[in-house]
């Protein structure tokens, strides 16, 4: 038997999204053919599992927005208040080198734009103990990751730590 529902039909008349015509023919389609109208309890039943389990994902991972802009507004407030240097080469040190820290920026800018991700760098240097080697730029990329995830969100949080410690 030929089914004249294709891919788009069946999303289309799941999300309701079909002209009358259409809809009218899926629906008679279905009323008559017990292979799709197998499928189509089987579109129902898939469905409704993935609406219910957004919403319970929804309920225990959901962050309230005055929590996000609460922490948003504490880091911004603390890059805003820092005696910045003028450039990245006023912050490197060690093995904060420019090379590293530029990368870094570039990372961030997109999302925050350049003067953030460069306040967010300086803020980070600020915090991170003196001592050189691998031990201040673990110190230093962390308290970059954990800025950026306040101002930026967790992925991006992510993506400026694994790609500092790329960084040869």
């Amino acid at each position: 038997m030929k089914h004249p529902i294709d891919y788009d039909d069946w999303l289309g008349y799941l999300d309701g999204d079909l002209d009358q015509i259409r809809t009218a023919r899926v629906r008679e389609h279905i009323d008559h053919c017990s292979e799709c109208r197998s499928t189509w309890n089987e579109l129902l039943e898939a469905t409704a599992a993935l609406r219910s389990a957004a919403r319970e994902y929804a309920a225990v991972h959901a962050v309230c927005d005055d929590e996000v802009r609460s922490g948003r507004e504490r880091v911004l407030a603390r890059i805003r208040t820092l005696e910045s240097p003028s450039t990245l080469e006023s912050v490197a040190a060690g093995e904060l080198t420019v090379g590293r820290l530029r990368k870094l920026q570039h990372v961030v800018a997109p999302v925050g734009g350049a003067r953030t991700a460069f306040r967010l760098i300086v803020a980070a240097a600020g915090r991170t103990p003196v001592p050189q080697g691998t031990a201040a730029w673990r110190i230093f990329l962390e308290q970059l990751t954990d800025l950026t995830s306040a101002l930026c969100g967790r992925s991006m949080a992510r993506l400026v730590w694994e790609i500092g410690n790329s960084l040869p």
